[in-house]
């Protein structure tokens, strides 16, 4: 289905006529490059580790606090960020 007729589909016309233009078609089909299934779970969970170790020293900090102490932040906060619970209990039940 095309972008536009699945945004008609699910939104209305008026939601496809507005975006019509801003939306292309990609070709649709089954690429001959696809990962095999152990290393897209692989992927996911080392994506997973990495977000939760560079993310947990702003975790549950809105971001008017981090602007404040932190200032714009443009590289690693702490030199070596390590994983942490979210990490252990994702390992766990994969």
């Amino acid at each position: 289905m095309e972008a536009a007729q699945n945004i008609q589909a699910r939104f209305g016309p008026d939601a496809a006529k507005a975006i019509s233009g801003l939306i292309g078609s990609p070709p649709v089909g089954k690429s001959d490059l696809q990962p095999a299934p152990k290393d897209r779970s692989r992927g996911a969970l080392i994506g997973a580790v990495v977000g939760e170790a560079l993310g947990e020293p702003v975790e549950d900090r809105p971001r008017n606090w981090i602007v404040a102490n932190l200032g714009p932040i443009t590289g690693h906060i702490i030199p070596n960020p390590k994983a942490g619970s979210d990490t252990q209990l994702t390992l766990m039940t994969a």
